[in-house]
């Protein structure tokens, strides 16, 4: 904790349509728009990263721990194989 209590995380994407419902009040450093313009800003963000920092490479983690709820739909995501 006490390496990462000042850490400030950048703002990144936030589409309702591929987030649990429930995280939505939690969405709160959210970059502004279009889905063209939040790539390039990402993009650009983490380049600006990999230079400030002096970097060989960046690895970047996705953390989210829910996914959006889907139906079960037969042929499709019904079984292991399906999906």
């Amino acid at each position: 904790y006490a390496q990462m209590k000042d850490l400030v995380p950048m703002p990144s994407i936030y589409y309702p349509d591929f987030i649990a419902a429930n995280q939505s009040d939690r969405a709160n450093n959210v970059l502004s728009g279009s889905k063209k313009e939040n790539l390039d800003t990402l993009m650009q963000n983490i380049r600006d990263f990999k230079a400030n920092n002096d970097l060989d490479k960046v690895i970047v983690l996705w953390t989210a721990n829910t996914e959006r709820f889907s139906e079960i739909q037969e042929g499709v995501n019904d079984t292991a194989d399906n999906l």
